[in-house]
């Protein structure tokens, strides 16, 4: 895979031409990029923390009626949502992991060590579910939530020669 060029999407390139200024990202926004695991990318199939930041930090005109523009702030308005409902994951995982210290104190560290995995499991899923509600993530419509999805760069991919 050396060698390769790395190039960005398409969306990339319209969010870029569309952009209007710098818009301020927000504490809890802030928080959710500090929350968000590093990727090891092998196929660029998905944002890092990098990508997600440069999403919240355009600007679109609000007076743009354009599909184009309609299509970017919906993307980032996904991308909102991603962002703010990570650090709800990360405080469930937290606080599962901390119950079996005071449920199970009066037995051997055993017992701890052998469920805090699955509690934290548990408080992933939990927290996913508070953070996608109380971001309102769960009223996303499906389109929104791939645009939101759609990685930032790629692979260049040259155009094969037509065969005669």
């Amino acid at each position: 895979m050396s060698g390769k060029l790395i190039v960005p999407t398409d969306i990339t390139v319209m969010e870029e031409s569309l952009t209007h200024g710098k818009r301020r990202i927000r504490p809890l926004e802030r928080i959710g990029l500090m929350c968000v695991p590093p990727i090891w990318h092998v196929r660029y199939n998905k944002m890092d923390s990098k990508d997600l930041r440069a999403v919240l930090r355009r600007k679109y005109d609000p007076n743009n009626l354009t599909e184009e523009n309609a299509l970017v702030i919906a993307r980032q308005e996904s991308v909102r949502k991603r962002v703010a409902a990570e650090p709800f994951m990360w405080g469930t995982v937290a606080v599962a992991c901390v119950i079996p210290f005071w449920s199970f104190r009066k037995y051997d560290y055993k017992l701890r060590a052998i469920t805090i995995p699955f509690l934290a499991y548990g408080g992933s899923i939990f927290g996913r579910c508070l953070g996608d509600w109380a971001t309102g993530r769960w009223q996303e419509y499906k389109r929104n939530r791939f645009l939101g999805d759609l990685p930032a760069k790629c692979y260049y991919n040259a155009p094969q020669p037509a065969a005669e």
